[in-house]
């Protein structure tokens, strides 16, 4: 049986290690390895090194920080990775994680707007 691929995105080093612990449980269905994660720090001034490697990895799904920052960018960052990748790799299937946000709700609804326009699943 063929393992579904993710890569996961987040600037959250903790989260992501969370994230790939609850995925090595079903190891033998999913691939969340140490590599497949991707934090704010590899991609905090390179984005071109995030999209090399879903190019490399050809990840199934990638996971990826609804709120995602980056220094430069501080605002909306994770909807502009959402449209690059798209823009490069239109057939990608991406899928938001919102975990615990303090926008307030139409500030966060109007990001989820944007996130699936800008070709969230």
């Amino acid at each position: 049986m063929k393992k579904f691929v993710i890569v996961a995105v987040d600037d959250n080093k903790d989260y992501l290690e969370s994230l790939r612990q609850f995925f090595s449980k079903y190891k033998d269905r999913y691939d969340l390895s140490s590599s497949n994660c991707i934090s704010k720090f590899e991609v905090e001034y390179n984005v071109e090194f995030m999209l090399e490697k879903i190019k490399n990895i050809k990840p199934d799904v990638v996971l990826m920080d609804f709120s995602f920052t980056m220094t430069q960018k501080p605002n909306d960052y994770g909807v502009e990775l959402v449209r690059r990748i798209k823009q490069k790799f239109p057939e990608q299937h991406i899928i938001m994680l919102v975990e615990d946000d303090d926008d307030q709700s139409e500030i966060r609804w109007d990001k989820i707007k944007r996130s699936f326009d800008a070709g969230a699943s």
